[in-house]
């Protein structure tokens, strides 16, 4: 690393060398930020080594360079070709933990008594790079295909001002909201954020601020999340077809896509996280094969003859691993939790049926300590959702006043992709493995089958409005419903290709066939979809008919902006006032996406909400001049889920009640606006700028003292598992993975080897590679 640095320094030119080495720079100090958390302090020693060497009086770089100069022919472009055509530093650095990824993605089942497993990390590396077939290869390209051109007008245009398509702010400022405080839509002091401002706010840094670019990049990242984890879910139990359709089959389901249509970042949250949930819970269930899923610790524990990790070990290690993934998923969407409880609860059941209900015990108590954890993480943002005054509608979602009903939860219908019959198809394919499946396949697709059946009594409950004040989240609550008929799905196909070669021909092997055409015609809905390019996404949002809406100022001086109508309709999140009625503030005009994680605690909005609802009851006649001290200059009613343009643009009409729209009509202070797209807004004739700031109220929110120190502990927590997490990697990375062979080999070799550097090959012979012979076949 001395010489590569003095390269650098020497031979490019002034230009071009301060350019690499700002690179240089910035990737040292990532080495060595990298290098202390895996505990690897002599490598922190050599990258600053390198520098110091380099930089002393007694290198002369100077005169270094000048001679070089001197007889120099060719210029930088061409010095970087020679510099960058072996190793580059950062392929070295990163190597180690893409080889890890690679091989846990493409990890066989491990099982020690298995003799036909293979025994080294270089095999399951070249097993991963050669597994896909070319039929398979090609199914996976024209499935991007699909989905790339049938989503490139939302990726190239402008996303619209629909549900929670809000424009983000800067990267400084949502990091300030989250490590400083919130105040939600300034009518509460600040309190704590959720820590998805964060994530944003780090990602809008790295992309430069382009915020536009991050909220398409969390939906782009969100659907191939959701595919890859569902193939992920499947590896014990299926091969690479069947994993291959299980993603398709997830991403042909319309859930994902109505969730694009509507603008529902929850949901779309919970369509990429919770396959990984179910996976987690799934493990800690003990069953087969997922028994047999060991990390690389149990597997060379496992090798050396050494007992596996305790049960509560591995519960632990399963529940600090869900509870990441539910500190990620739930930050953006608080329901997450309570859908991860209800899979682990319909697990209970499963394996009461079939099985033994400790097994479901193991997973329910898993995912108690990940929802711990994830309060941990989260903190103290969580502990918003426990003070008094916190509202049920904030974590599942405002009821609307007409919710679907189960016909539609079971087609995924929850939006303008999959109303026909054809999107039956898919639901009628998962019932295929319970037909052909054997052993292990059949027993988990008919537990997977009381999962599904389970999570969909929880969405119809919801959609019927028995949750209480909330049960609007419908495509939250229904994406544990996707996830099994996915996995169904790859289940089914995992059987016709392995369970049918053993039987003879019959009535199976025609159901197959009649399994394989049901399950194509189901993907007919989401390709008739992708032809339009936008999946339904309306062109114009509530930013072109409102762009006018508080001025030009920003702040109380500006006036806030109330959101009163059917929840589908609101361009943001709000409190339930009642069914079919939410309401929803906004500070200096239109909403920004500070808004889509509304306070727990109304705080002074509830206030306002109270006056609404004595206006809507014919209380007052000046509602105007009791929403003035909360800074309200203007009220906003949609009708419909966009703007409804003639000739234009249509929408699915959401009307408000009729009784909030006489009530606004009737009060002597308001007055209404013209307007278009079937919004109706009413200007405050009592607001005044001088009257604003009077509504900051205290209720709801945490000391500042608490707040700081609730950040910094959520922080710790994360340093911690990140640590502990990559100390893991290490401890793997330097371990064979070794599965028990029968019958004592003739020869045992063990390879050390070293740590290369860039250009070195671990040919024989290379220092610290030797190898141990046993003549007398004894296993070292």
């Amino acid at each position: 690393w001395r010489h590569e640095l003095r390269a650098v320094l020497k031979n490019y030119s002034t230009a071009r060398r301060l350019t690499v080495g700002a690179e240089l720079v910035v990737l040292s100090v990532l080495e060595i930020c990298y290098f202390s958390l895996v505990g690897k302090r002599w490598r922190v020693r050599q990258v600053v080594d390198a520098w110091r060497w380099n930089l002393a009086p007694e290198q002369d770089l100077r005169a270094a360079r000048v001679a070089v100069a001197a007889s120099r022919r060719i210029p930088d472009r061409v010095v970087a070709k020679l510099f960058t055509r072996r190793s580059l530093r950062v392929t070295r650095f990163a190597r180690p933990m893409l080889e890890e990824l690679a091989e846990r993605w493409a990890r066989p089942v491990v099982d020690a008594g298995s003799p036909a497993r293979t025994s080294t990390r270089r095999a399951a590396l070249r097993q991963h790079r050669h597994h896909l077939s070319r039929r398979e290869t090609a199914a996976v390209a024209l499935l991007v295909l699909v989905l790339v051109l049938g989503s490139r007008s939302v990726l190239a245009d402008q996303l619209p001002l629909v549900g929670q398509y809000l424009p983000l702010p800067g990267p400084a400022t949502l990091l300030g909201h989250y490590l400083g405080g919130w105040t939600d839509a300034g009518l509460q002091h600040p309190g704590p954020a959720t820590p998805a401002f964060a994530i944003l706010g780090l990602v809008g840094l790295v992309l430069g601020g382009a915020m536009g670019v991050v909220l398409k990049l969390e939906l782009v990242v969100a659907v191939v999340a959701g595919a890859l984890g569902v193939a992920r879910l499947l590896r014990p139990l299926a091969g690479t077809p069947g994993r291959i359709a299980a993603g398709a089959a997830y991403l042909f389901l319309p859930l994902a896509w109505n969730d694009v249509a509507r603008g529902d970042l929850e949901g779309l949250a919970v369509f990429a996280g919770l396959p990984y949930v179910l996976e987690r819970l799934l493990r800690a269930t003990g069953l087969a094969p997922f028994d047999r899923v060991a990390g690389a610790d149990e597997v060379g524990s496992a090798a050396a003859g050494a007992p596996p990790a305790g049960a509560l070990r591995r519960a632990v290690r399963e529940s600090l691993g869900l509870g990441v993934v539910l500190a990620v998923v739930g930050s953006f969407a608080p329901a997450a939790i309570l859908v991860a409880l209800a899979c682990a609860a319909a697990l209970v059941v499963a394996t009461a049926i079939f099985d033994r209900a400790r097994a479901g015990a193991r997973a329910l108590g898993v995912a108690l300590g990940g929802v711990a954890v994830a309060v941990v993480l989260t903190f103290p943002w969580s502990l918003t959702f426990f003070q008094p005054g916190a509202r049920w509608s904030t974590v599942v979602g405002a009821s609307p006043l007409a919710g679907p009903g189960l016909s539609s939860i079971l087609r995924f219908a929850l939006g303008p992709v999959g109303k026909g019959p054809l999107a039956w198809a898919l639901l009628v394919a998962s019932a295929f493995v319970l037909l052909v499946g054997r052993g292990e396949r059949f027993a988990w697709g008919a537990r997977l089958w009381v999962v599904a059946l389970g999570a969909l009594a929880l969405a119809w409950v919801a959609s019927e409005g028995w949750l209480g004040a909330g049960g609007g989240s419908l495509r939250v609550l229904a994406a544990p419903v996707a996830v099994c008929v996915a996995a169904l799905v790859g289940l089914g196909v995992a059987s016709v290709a392995e369970d049918l070669r053993s039987s003879g021909f019959g009535w199976r092997h025609v159901a197959a066939v009649a399994f394989g055409v049901v399950a194509l015609s189901g993907s007919l809905p989401v390709l008739g979809a992708s032809l339009g390019g936008r999946w339904g996404l309306p062109v114009a949002g509530y930013d072109t008919v409102l762009s006018w809406l508080g001025g030009t100022g920003h702040g109380p001086s500006a006036g806030r902006v109330l959101w009163l109508g059917d929840p589908p309709a609101l361009p943001l999140p709000g409190w339930q006032v009642e069914p079919g009625l939410a309401a929803a503030v906004s500070s200096g005009g239109l909403p920004d996406a500070t808004r889509n994680w509304p306070s727990p605690d109304p705080g002074a909005a509830g206030a306002v909400i109270a006056d609404v609802v004595a206006a809507q009851s014919d209380l007052t006649v000046d509602l105007g001049a009791q929403l003035a001290p909360s800074g309200i200059r203007d009220i906003v009613v949609p009708s419909a889920l966009a703007p409804v343009l003639v000739g234009e643009q249509a929408a699915d009409p959401a009307p408000a009640p009729a009784a909030l729209l006489d009530a606004l009509t009737t009060q002597r202070d308001l007055h209404e606006l013209p307007t278009e797209g079937g919004v109706a807004v009413f200007e405050n004739l009592a607001w005044s700028p001088r009257r604003d700031g009077s509504a900051a109220s205290a209720g709801g929110t945490t000391p500042a003292p608490l707040r700081s120190a609730g950040v910094a502990l959520a922080l710790l927590a994360w340093i911690a598992l990140g640590s502990r997490y990559l100390r893991g990697r290490r401890d793997r990375l330097g371990r064979r993975h070794v599965r028990a062979r029968p019958g004592p080999p003739a020869t045992a070799i063990r390879h050390d080897a070293p740590e290369l550097g860039a250009g070195q090959d671990p040919t024989p012979g290379t220092a610290g590679a030797h190898a141990e012979l046993d003549p007398a076949g004894a296993r070292p």
